[in-house]
């Protein structure tokens, strides 16, 4: 919470409207998907006919599974492609020395770099909240399956942010 370079980089990556734009984009995106998936469940296999109720309840099953899939999919690709750049980029902008003038240690600075790209998937879970608590309420999933995927899914987003903050301070350009 206190670290200096997360709080650098929180506030460099909030600033203006780009990231407003952004979050209203996925959002956006999200809904449209979970709305296109609720279509195709919420279709009748005979069209006109009624559903039983294990085959409704199968078929939101699918519908959280699915929004979950894509969760996991822009867990996949945000984390490492934000966490991949960071330390190559202040490299390439000469700034690590400047940085490495103060009293910060190597593994305060990695860290902070770490919690700022972190930071940045969990408002992505944050935001995703809403699209599966409708899964809830219509009785596809339970909150204890809500929120063990939003941990598991946080968990694989800070081993995918540790991995690229590795790759970041090996590579010489953000381009390799």
């Amino acid at each position: 919470i206190g670290n200096a370079s997360a709080k650098r980089d929180f506030r460099a990556q909030l600033r203006g409207s780009r990231a407003i734009f952004l979050w209203g984009a996925y959002l956006l995106i999200m809904i449209g998907y979970a709305l296109i998936m609720y279509a195709q469940v919420s279709r009748s296999s005979d069209y006109g006919g009624s559903m039983s109720v294990s085959e409704t309840q199968g078929r939101l099953k699918q519908f959280y599974d699915q929004i979950l899939y894509f969760l996991g999919a822009v867990v996949l690709l945000v984390a490492p492609g934000l966490t991949a750049t960071t330390v190559a980029t202040e490299r390439q902008r000469r700034s690590l020395d400047l940085i490495f003038s103060a009293p910060v240690t190597p593994k305060y600075y990695l860290v902070g770099k770490m919690l700022s790209s972190y930071r940045y998937t969990w408002m992505l879970l944050i935001l995703s909240l809403p699209i599966t608590s409708v899964c809830v309420v219509m009785g596809g999933a339970t909150w204890t399956e809500v929120l063990t995927s939003y941990l598991l899914l946080s968990l694989h987003a800070l081993l995918l942010t540790a991995m690229s903050i590795v790759v970041s301070a090996t590579v010489p350009k953000p381009v390799t």
